[in-house]
């Protein structure tokens, strides 16, 4: 993936995961149904563990992250349930309208 999360208006979730990963398939079955749900309010993508250069600490997958204008918002290790990921999508929704109307509280 090599958009520039600095540009981006909504949070930007990355699912790092590898074939054959059963956690991961049901990560990215989640991720599908809340990128529908969250439909012009957030970016979902997904990547490969193995082919990321970047400086996230992935030890094991899945590990998912949602970035707020271009610093991390949250981290997750690990099989995480759709109405967590949903609650943190929402706050993460809110922190940058915060950041955007320019409070910095």
């Amino acid at each position: 993936m090599k958009a520039n999360l600095n540009t981006k208006k909504v949070p930007v979730i990355v699912l790092f995961t590898m074939p054959k990963c059963i956690p991961c398939i049901h990560l990215k079955t989640i991720l599908e149904e809340l990128s529908e749900d969250y439909k012009n309010r957030a970016i979902f993508g997904s990547m490969r563990a193995d082919e990321y250069l970047g400086n996230f600490p992935i030890s094991s997958v899945p590990f998912l992250t949602i970035n707020c204008m271009g610093s991390t918002f949250e981290m997750f290790q690990g099989l995480v349930s759709k109405e967590m990921l949903a609650e943190k999508l929402d706050g993460a929704i809110e922190e940058m309208e915060r950041l955007q109307d320019g409070d910095s509280t």
